[in-house]
């Protein structure tokens, strides 16, 4: 059976003074988060798992869960009716103290102008909701993949718990404001990360505009991206990102969800009450532009030759020592240096045992378990089966011992012994 033992690994090098995350970072959002998308650590993070209301990045986790239920199938055809698609006035909303059922548009908000009766395909709706972040195509959505809206609701936020989203409640499918519907930073750049695996996710986000194919041809047709980091031409492009969704609201101020991409690094960045559209998009840039201005760092954490590590092997004529072929290193990110873990796992080592003999595994894992390096461990030296026969001298050896150290104790504690 293996055996596991588990080591901690202290390096000296100028690196460990380096914090774990973005410094000299100035942001205008309250709320900030860059985040691995592959990886999930954390680059940077500012009232990141402070809860919020998220306005429209809201449709982010919409998308998430529609494409996880329907998959590919998105060209079915869904029809508008009047429950998805109806709007009342922010006074309105008021003066019902939100107490109306809590998809209910409001006039004013975004919206694709589908009307009662019209039939677009659900392809059509999602982009929609993530280009000009439409309020009528997120109930359609809604409505389609969860039979009513309320109940799309109750499973999203089930889902949202599932992949660890411990501070998110959704109460609408859009993000208009309503009491009780919040999130955190922390939990949507996880809903980001979890939508990035889609690739149709990543091909609306990434769509610079779009043509509506249930409207007759024309410039009413086209919708452009509110996304302006993938507009080329705007004065926010931003070369390496890869799609995001805006937002929007009084009580939410403006709020964004960008990623990016660069020499293989992929980022996601979280913006939330940001003061003006503007900031949002400019503090992407900053976060990204920091994170990718970095050099990748090389450090060893066992350098290649002898090692402290040895266990003893039953049977054998000596312990058995180790040594390693190659450096045990890792290459990471300044902002992203990970916690390290060393774990050795013994092999089944059966003698005899040659030098050079891969005899353990050697493994680097972060704080969450995430298997960072592995190399192999091989025997410095060689350990022979001990001759039977001298075992068996041992054994008899042992025996009269212990036979002899019997006979002398009865006779030093018998009666004669004491009268004497």
């Amino acid at each position: 059976m293996k055996q596991t033992v588990i080591f901690f690994i202290t390096v000296f090098s100028p690196f460990n003074l380096l914090f774990a995350e973005l410094t000299n970072v100035e942001l205008e959002s309250e709320i900030a988060l860059l985040m691995n998308m592959d990886t999930r650590r954390i680059l940077y993070q500012k009232n990141a798992d402070q809860i919020t209301a998220p306005a429209s990045i809201t449709k982010v986790a919409t998308a998430l869960y529609t494409l996880n239920e329907v998959g590919d199938d998105v060209k079915v055809k869904v029809k508008a009716d009047q429950d998805c698609i109806g709007s009342i006035t922010a006074e309105m909303q008021k003066s019902m103290e939100y107490k109306h059922p809590p998809h209910w548009l409001v006039i004013g908000g975004t919206h694709m102008s589908i009307k009662k009766g019209e039939e677009p395909s659900l392809e059509e709706l999602l982009y929609g909701l993530m280009l000009v972040s439409a309020n009528d195509a997120a109930n359609m959505i809604a409505k389609y993949v969860g039979g009513s809206i309320s109940q799309f609701m109750a499973d999203l936020n089930d889902y949202l718990e599932s992949i660890g989203c411990s501070n998110t409640h959704f109460r609408n499918p859009h993000g208009l404001h309503l009491p009780k519907h919040y999130t955190t930073a922390l939990d949507m750049g996880l809903i980001t990360c979890e939508a990035m695996k889609h690739p149709l996710f990543r091909k609306i986000i990434a769509t610079d505009k779009y043509s509506r194919p249930s409207l007759d041809k024309g410039k009413s047709a086209t919708i452009f991206n509110s996304n302006l980091l993938v507009r080329p031409g705007q004065k926010y492009f931003y070369p390496y990102a890869l799609g995001g969704k805006t937002g929007n609201h009084t009580e939410a101020k403006r709020s964004l969800v960008a990623v990016a991409s660069h020499k293989g690094r992929n980022l996601v960045a979280v913006l939330i009450q940001s003061p003006t559209t503007s900031s949002s998009f400019e503090d992407a840039r900053i976060l990204f532009d920091t994170a990718f201005s970095e050099d990748e760092v090389e450090e060893v954490y066992l350098a290649q030759g002898q090692q402290p590590f040895s266990q003893y092997v039953a049977e054998g004529k000596k312990n058995l020592k180790t040594f390693l072929h190659e450096d045990l290193k890792l290459s990471y990110f300044p902002s992203e240096k990970p916690n390290v873990k060393g774990e050795i796992f013994w092999l089944d080592n059966n003698l005899p045992i040659s030098k050079g003999d891969t005899v353990a595994t050697l493994t680097l894992k972060d704080e969450d378990g995430m298997l960072l390096k592995e190399v192999s461990l091989q025997a410095s030296h060689k350990i022979a089966l001990k001759s039977k026969v001298k075992r068996f001298a041992f054994y008899v050896f042992l025996i009269f011992c212990v036979t002899l150290l019997f006979i002398v104790g009865n006779y030093a504690f018998s009666p004669s012994s004491r009268e004497e």
